[in-house]
This record gives C-alpha cells, structure tokens and sequence, in this order.
C-alpha cells in the first residue's frame, strides 16, 4: 500500500467525531474484525469536517498517528503507523500536536 493511500478518507473502516474535554478526547469503535490498522486522528479547530493544511500541503491543525508515527518528509507509512488489534477490547493513545 502506498504510504499515503491509508489515509485516504475512502479506505477508512470507521470515523468518528468527538468533543474534547478536559485536554483529552475517548472515541470507541465496536464490532472491528481482527487485523492490522492505522489510526489517525486530528483536531478540527474551525469545525469544517477535515484536517487543513497550508499552501504546500502541510497540515495546520494538530494531528497524530497511533504508534507515535511521523515522518518529516509527509505522512507516516502504513507500517510504522500500524498495529495489530488481536483482542475484542484494547486501548490505543494518540498524542495530537
């Protein structure tokens, strides 16, 4: 997969909107089969429904990867991004700077 391909809105498996309170948001996604995923996750300061970037692409809003992943020179890869859901329930960070 190209590494930006997974962040492609149309390949998502689920997306969700949260509020963020208290510095942190919780979001829950049920019935996910078992597998490898990546999660992105970004905060929408001016409420229009996607992640802003300036003039030459790169994001103006906070975002982040699960798995820490970033790369200086665009999106992370899908691999270094990824993880291995395993179990019916887990519990994944991700830190939006």
């Amino acid at each position: 997969m190209h590494s930006g391909q997974f962040l492609s809105a149309s390949r998502a498996l689920r997306a969700r909107s949260v509020s963020i309170q208290d510095g942190s948001a919780t979001c829950v996604f049920e019935d996910v089969p078992f597998g490898s995923y990546a999660v992105q996750a970004y905060q929408d300061r001016n409420g229009n429904g996607k992640l802003d970037r300036n003039f030459i692409g790169i994001p103006s809003e906070p975002y982040g990867f699960s798995r820490g992943a970033r790369s200086w020179t665009g999106p992370p890869k899908f691999k270094d991004a990824a993880f291995t859901l395993s179990s019916a329930a887990m519990t994944l960070d991700v830190r939006v700077q």
